[in-house]
């Protein structure tokens, strides 16, 4: 695998226990086909890697100014920065005392990850977890996913992904799907307008893919709707959805409570 195909991951949440059953190793990969208005990881809209700079944390000491081979820092009361000039080359950010900047996205090898997701494996045996791939879209990158979760069943890691639905599902059935224990899928808006006003792609793909899962063997299926004030959690979006799940004897949508941190994330990108 070249490097160009190696995605970048923007964090690593080892001991999570609210990303599936049992203890837990998160990894959430950078790039989505989606532009939810709402999403609370902003920073992984771009399969690129990023920085980030959080001017109340800025302490004006000028250290990201004397280290950018860019110029694209200038020095106020606080550092401003040139969006139009920065690489994201991270110099700053290592420079940065105080933290204000930082990268957002790292590559791993496939073996680098594993074997830090591997430092965990006793408490997913104990606690019956695992790992679960989130992101942004972890089905953007299957041919790096598939070596993953191919290596980590070899020491029979439990594997989840939470998908918003919107990939290829041959390359998804055939690389991926053999692997896999659970897939938490997203069913944001019922109504295909709506759906593509607020997330910027319409839901058909999302449905479509739904259905083909749903009838597939040896996997657990959990449908999840974020409760977006406004937006998600009308009473007819939650009916509809549920009216589809019945129709094919699946359960409620799982309810995610609404994050606002997204908001912040957004502001501070470069």
């Amino acid at each position: 695998m070249t490097d160009t195909q190696i995605p970048f991951i923007f964090d690593i949440k080892r001991g999570s226990l609210e990303d599936g059953p049992g203890i837990r190793s998160t990894v959430f990969f950078k790039g989505c086909p989606l532009r939810c208005v709402w999403c609370h990881n902003p920073e992984a809209y771009s399969a690129d890697k990023q920085m980030s700079y959080d001017k109340k944390q800025c302490i004006g000491c000028g250290s990201c100014f004397k280290c950018c081979p860019q110029k694209a820092v200038k020095i106020k009361t606080t550092a401003v920065i040139a969006s139009d000039k920065c690489t994201a080359c991270g110099i700053c950010a290592e420079k940065c005392p105080a933290k204000a900047i930082r990268k957002i996205g790292r590559k791993y090898i496939v073996k680098e990850l594993v074997d830090l997701l591997l430092k965990d494996k006793e408490y997913y045996y104990i606690s019956d977890g695992g790992v679960t791939f989130s992101g942004g879209e972890p089905l953007m990158h299957i041919d790096y996913l598939h070596q993953a979760v191919r290596e980590l069943k070899l020491y029979s890691i439990k594997c989840a992904v939470q998908t918003c639905g919107y990939f290829d599902y041959s390359a998804f059935q055939e690389k991926i799907l053999p692997y896999l224990d659970i897939v938490y899928y997203d069913i944001k808006i019922w109504d295909t307008k709506d759906h593509k006003q607020f997330t910027s792609v319409n839901n058909e793909k999302i449905i479509t893919n739904f259905k083909r899962l749903i009838k597939e063997k040896n996997i657990e299926v959990i449908a999840r709707t974020p409760q977006i004030p406004g937006v998600t959690d009308t009473k007819e979006n939650i009916e509809e959805i549920n009216a589809f799940l019945k129709s094919y004897q699946m359960p409620p949508s799982v309810i995610l409570h609404y994050n606002s941190g997204g908001q912040q994330k957004r502001e501070n990108l470069i």
